[in-house]
């Protein structure tokens, strides 16, 4: 059994003092205890994996048959990749990153597998990119972000995932960009933006609240997630799509576009909309429409042909030499058919190409793809099964609720609509399907109703609607 130790690598990214060296693929698993083939004493040495150029890959040292020392991997020009120090799967000392070049690209210490101290990325000129501190794994203390020519591009102070205290932004040529305080983790007070010409807008906050405002993408940013508070799509979207209206450079290289992208998807997932929640991502990544509706239509094996079609077509393209986006539809694929080492060889290389301000996208792009494709694959799987349950066993009420709640969960609100009727119409007072109900309304956009399903629902049960 082959040991992957590359995926301790992909944790962060994101002298042997053994005299034994093993390769990977002659080392196996024994209750979670590594040995050599054949041996029945667990294993200490090196353990490699050999690339195809037939150099080190990565390497790692084991004692008594488990992770134990430093940690290693190269690129195939020999350049160091990533260096570190196991103690068991946990993470312990500095921890280094570099890109291709041999340029440091990362670096910061563990303890006990969390993050402790100061971290800090370069840019692959060697400028700083960002900087900031860690406790326990928690980031805390003042965090520093830098455009590519040194010029500080955020800072503000962290804790947690929380913002707090004074936060301001700078263009490349240090004129002021954003400033703004934060009070418990929501905009408070007067904020300020200027453009890139030097124009001025404000908002007021109370609490999080926009109380005034001048026009700007951020206005509708801010209109959108209090649209999203009161659960009403249509005005989320076209909050969304306001702000999007007043971006010019819709391309991968501007990541505030690509964040818009990002929260646009995010509004279609969060009303059940999963399909056209990959398509806008998707459509963001530039590849061809006919090979859009392929991915967003497959959502079990059947269609694995295809996929494999599509993934041998994506390869090709000429924008793969380019771009980053094709890259992120590619991994989508290969997740999709199970192939875990190209999946993980298109993120790497994601990794690699991409500098410090599209790192953030990609990843949250990449992890927001993987997870409606695996959220699309239940609901059709559920949604089979129960089909499976009526044609053998017959309607019962409670199959009819699982039907109405896995088409809900699809998006497929007028097919689970009469279902929910169906069963109001009997007991007006059914619980689970007025829940149905409110899911349908607030995933159609329709807030009256969904309001009136949700204060029937709350009139019968007071915590019918907790989470």
């Amino acid at each position: 059994m082959r040991i992957s130790i590359l995926l301790v690598l992909l944790f962060f990214i994101g002298g042997n003092i053994f005299a034994q060296q093993l390769n990977a693929d002659s080392l196996e698993l024994r209750d979670g205890i590594g040995y050599a083939f054949g041996s029945t004493v667990p294993y200490t040495g090196t353990v490699v994996v050999i690339n195809e150029i037939g150099t080190n890959e990565s390497s790692v040292e084991y004692k008594d048959g488990e992770p134990n020392g430093k940690l290693r991997s190269w690129y195939l020009n020999g350049n160091k990749q990533i260096e570190g120090e196991l103690h068991g799967t946990t993470q312990a000392g500095i921890w280094k990153a570099w890109y291709e070049s041999g340029q440091l690209k990362r670096q910061g210490a563990f303890k006990d597998g969390k993050e402790e101290g100061v971290f800090t990325w370069y840019f692959d000129d060697g400028r700083k990119s960002k900087e900031g501190s860690y406790h326990e794994g928690v980031a805390i203390g003042e965090w520093s972000w830098y455009h590519d020519n040194g010029q500080l591009m955020q800072q503000g102070e962290l804790k947690g995932d929380t913002s707090i205290g004074i936060w301001k932004e700078w263009y490349p040529d240090g004129k002021p960009r954003m400033v703004g305080d934060f009070l418990n983790g929501q905009k408070h007070g007067e904020w300020t933006w200027w453009d890139a010409k030097g124009n001025k807008s404000t908002k007021s906050y109370a609490t999080g609240s926009i109380t005034q405002a001048s026009d700007s993408i951020d206005l509708y940013i801010e209109r959108t997630n209090e649209e999203m508070g009161k659960r009403d799509f249509n005005a989320s979207l076209v909050s969304v799509q306001q702000a999007i209206d007043l971006v010019t450079d819709r391309s991968e290289g501007n990541p505030e576009y690509m964040w818009l992208v990002i929260l646009k998807a995010g509004i279609y997932e969060h009303f059940q909309h999963l399909e056209a929640a990959q398509s806008t991502l998707l459509d963001a990544t530039g590849i061809p429409v006919e090979d859009l509706r392929v991915i967003v239509g497959a959502h079990d094996s059947s269609a694995f042909g295809a996929l494999r079609s599509i993934a041998g077509k994506m390869a090709g393209y000429p924008a793969m030499a380019t771009r980053l986006g094709p890259h992120v539809a590619l991994a989508l694929v290969h997740n999709m058919l199970g192939d875990s080492v190209a999946m993980q060889a298109e993120q790497q290389l994601m990794m690699d190409r991409a500098d410090t301000v599209n790192e953030d996208w990609i990843l949250r792009m990449s992890l927001n793809l993987y997870r409606l494709q695996a959220n699309k694959e239940v609901a059709y799987a559920k949604l089979a099964s129960v089909r499976s349950e009526i044609t053998t066993e017959g309607e019962t009420r409670a199959n009819q609720l699982a039907l109405a709640a896995y088409l809900t969960d699809l998006g497929r609100f007028t097919e689970a609509a009469p279902i929910a009727d169906k069963y109001l119409t009997l007991d007006p007072e059914d619980l689970d399907f007025l829940i149905v109900k409110v899911n349908i309304a607030m995933g159609n956009g329709h807030v009256a109703e969904m309001e009136k399903c949700r204060t029937e629902a709350l009139r019968i049960d007071p915590r019918a609607l907790d989470e």
